[in-house]
């Protein structure tokens, strides 16, 4: 069966049904094309951007009927992988690293298929025929690696199989695990930190702060204003931050991506004091970003986490995914959950290192995972 490969910079040179043709109900929002388009289009991810398309399609007889979004970086910013490292020690023993091909999605450390295709069952097949084309595809450029991010496991396994390293890290998620209601939620919790969470919420109910969840209609212009303004002044607070996004893509996904939104506000009086970007498809319920116009006490718990387990339960969604990092979401009921990636790394003296150093890596990983503390 002949099958022609080919790489294409944008996938707004890519037509939207046909890529959207390989996403099943159940894969990740953020692989769908308008979300790829918004990210490219907005300038947020281009060659200027530091994010050089290099979308792997495979078409037969002319149809599409695989396709890997990737990008050629110059850095590691906005990966959430951190690997930076990696590039220190490569840099240390004169080993290129950069630039290098990275398989994911810009900013977006969330689980998803890396290799879309029509048939799922020839996932792992596709990827055991693409992996070695892609390494020699990276390294006739000259490319320090190729790095496959944010993976669902089985895909992450199958790259791993394929010659490449398996790293696995942690996020905190929540799990619906049989609970129907925000009642259930608090009742699954220890005594002391249902009384903290109630308290939390009473505290800010009692200053007329409620939460509101905007319908597709409902996000003008000047929402959309307002939410890229909490997105950037939470950025800004934090000297390790950095602002990816612009005010052009929080437009673009408003009104093109809206279906997929589950934006939520925190108003007072009818005024918007804070709000979280979050999206949603099929059972699961993924934040983002979030910011506030005032620093109020327990506000930032109440808008990021509480109102998304509340939407996500009331929703029918079995997980809410808060986004990366924070140990004190494990305090609020999310629970440690493996994330997965896979590594290519050119220089073999490096490769020796970092398969060692991910040995004991995964080991502690694994361990937080199983013998979590649930005191």
């Amino acid at each position: 069966m002949t099958r022609h490969i080919r790489i294409v910079h944008s996938v707004n040179d890519i037509d939207q049904s046909e890529w959207d043709a390989l996403i099943g109900d159940d894969d990740s929002p953020f692989v769908e094309w308008t979300w790829l388009s918004a990210l490219e289009r907005s300038g947020c991810a281009d060659r200027d951007s530091g994010w050089l398309g290099a979308h792997w399609l495979v078409e037969e007889h002319g149809k599409l009927i695989a396709a890997i979004p990737a990008y050629v970086r110059t850095s590691s910013e906005g990966e959430f992988v951190f690997d930076f490292a990696w590039a220190e020690a490569a840099e240390r023993m004169g080993a290129p690293y950069y630039p290098k091909l990275v398989i994911g999605v810009p900013f977006t450390p969330a689980t998803g298929a890396r290799l879309l295709c029509v048939d799922k069952l020839q996932r792992k097949a596709l990827i055991a025929e693409l992996a070695p084309e892609i390494v020699k595809w990276s390294t006739q450029r000259e490319l320090g690696g190729v790095h496959v991010l944010f993976a669902a496991r089985e895909e992450a396994e199958a790259w791993a199989n394929a010659g490449l390293l398996l790293r696995k890290h942690v996020q905190f998620h929540f799990h619906r695990n049989g609970r129907a209601t925000f009642d259930d939620y608090l009742t699954s919790l220890t005594s002391k930190r249902r009384r903290q969470i109630k308290h939390e919420i009473q505290s800010l109910r009692a200053q007329s702060i409620e939460n509101h969840w905007p319908s597709p209609q409902e996000l003008t212009p000047e929402i959309v204003k307002i939410m890229y303004g909490f997105y950037t002044s939470t950025v800004q607070r934090h000297h390790w931050g950095n602002v990816y996004l612009n005010e052009a893509f929080f437009s673009d996904v408003a009104t093109r991506f809206a279906n997929r939104l589950a934006w939520v506000v925190s108003k007072r009086n009818g005024a918007i004091v804070s709000g979280a970007f979050n999206v949603k498809k099929g059972k699961t319920l993924y934040g983002r970003y979030w910011g506030c116009s005032e620093q109020i006490p327990y506000l930032h718990f109440d808008t990021c986490y509480y109102a998304g387990i509340a939407h996500a339960l009331s929703q029918g969604c079995d997980t809410f995914e808060p986004g990366a990092g924070g140990e004190h979401k494990y305090l609020r009921g999310f629970d440690p959950t493996l994330t997965y990636s896979a590594h290519f790394i050119a220089d073999g003296r490096l490769r020796k290192a970092i398969e060692r150093h991910l040995v004991g890596e995964r080991a502690h990983y694994d361990a937080m995972v199983t013998h979590r503390d649930d005191a």
